[in-house]
């Protein structure tokens, strides 16, 4: 996503916990990229790091924030789940994800003159759109309800809010089963194959774009319609 917004003239911040590895994204992204290391956990510093995002840009105004930090621990089963991982997903992907999202809303309203409209995207996952008794898909249903209620709230005060959710996509987190060494959980699904990051970033493209203007608080599932129940 970051690569495919630099490509398209935009300047990029992105963030993680592990600075070696935004160092080296940086040089691969170039000029146009830059860094922050954050842990979208630590939601008592949302504000202080939407503040330094501001500082990084030459007018102090960011655009839009794609809200893409999660984990998820495969469980398989409630059986499985303990305490500690279940506090882990919501901590990262419902609670950081929340007050991050709270945070940008609060900026820009706060400087709704000079600011201008921007976009709030939060990466939720197909499995938001199914019953489960796991801890990762409970936190993606849980985002599913808020991308609605915030795009609801705040479109005319100039904040769109959208949420995408793929399906099986090759990344490190998944690399362990949306491989091509037989581990592939994507063959049995509507797609009968793995989706690639690009595809993602491509929609989230549109979704940053003056083409989608009329768009807020959808979910687009980027998984061949695999959620559909027929």
């Amino acid at each position: 996503m970051a690569k495919k917004c630099i490509q398209e003239g935009a300047n990029v911040i992105i963030s993680g916990r592990d600075e070696n590895k935004l160092i080296k994204a940086c040089k691969e992204l170039g000029k146009n990229c830059s860094y922050i290391v954050f842990d979208i956990s630590d939601v008592d510093n949302a504000n202080l790091f939407i503040k330094q995002c501001c500082k990084k840009f030459k007018n102090g105004v960011i655009n839009a924030l794609i809200n893409n930090a999660g984990i998820n621990l495969y469980e398989g089963s409630i059986e499985n789940v303990t305490t500690e991982s279940f506090d882990k997903q919501f901590d990262i992907n419902l609670r950081g994800t929340y007050f991050l999202s709270k945070a940008f809303i609060e900026k820009k309203i706060e400087n709704k003159e000079n600011e201008g409209e921007s976009e709030l995207i939060i990466i939720s996952s197909q499995g938001g759109s199914c019953a489960s008794d796991l801890p990762y898909r409970l936190t993606k249903a849980s985002l599913n309800s808020l991308i609605q209620a915030l795009a609801k709230k705040y479109y005319k005060s100039g904040i769109r809010v959208n949420g995408i959710a793929p399906g099986v996509t090759i990344s490190d987190m998944t690399k362990d089963y949306a491989g091509t060494n037989g581990n592939n959980l994507a063959t049995d699904e509507s797609s009968g194959r793995c989706f690639l990051p690009e595809e993602i970033a491509e929609v989230t493209l549109f979704l940053l774009s003056d083409a989608s203007k009329c768009i807020s608080g959808e979910i687009l599932h980027c998984n061949a319609g695999n959620h559909i129940n027929i």
